[in-house]
């Protein structure tokens, strides 16, 4: 009668499921933090006019901004529900970086056209409908960055004290 007792994994599958699991979940997070910090430039930096000149383009450009909303904070909360407080202190801090990428984005670009149209006297122009979306997309990211922080700490303080005494 053949044994049915499961070997334990071998180390090297054991790295590998935790990369792949791990490594993916951050690195999704992180991608989608710099591709919204692209968007938010092409958004705010006035090199083109996006500005729905009709009612339809209005209301596309709403629901466009709506979905991807919605798609970054479903990959965002995901992230740190799947993530935080693993133990991986480099990488948790590249993911709190990446969440507070787009306020740093949206505030550079708004430094870039202040100083542009104060001392360089350019007239640039840029849609509400762009300022808006970079403002809520950093609004969401102030949220994010500090619920991470916060819930890093959180379970780093639970490890420390479920650890046994003496180790």
């Amino acid at each position: 009668m053949a044994d049915n007792t499961a070997l334990p994994p071998h180390p090297a599958w054991q790295f590998w499921h935790w990369h792949i699991h791990h490594a993916t979940a951050r690195g999704t997070s992180i991608s989608t933090a710099v591709v919204l910090d692209l968007v938010i430039l092409f958004l705010l930096l006035p090199l083109h006019d996006m500005a729905p000149q009709t009612q339809q383009a209005s209301d596309t450009f709403w629901v466009t901004f709506f979905v991807a909303l919605t798609l970054y904070v479903v990959v965002q909360q995901w992230t740190l529900s799947k993530q935080t407080g693993t133990g991986q202190e480099t990488e948790a801090g590249w993911d709190k970086i990446g969440a507070i990428s787009p306020v740093v984005v949206t505030a550079l670009c708004f430094v870039w056209w202040a100083a542009a149209v104060w001392f360089a006297g350019h007239d640039f122009q840029v849609a509400w409908r762009n300022i808006v979306v970079a403002l809520a997309f950093s609004a969401f990211g102030v949220v994010d960055y500090f619920t991470t922080d916060i819930t890093n700490m959180r379970l780093r303080s639970l490890q420390l004290q479920s650890r046994p005494a003496g180790t």
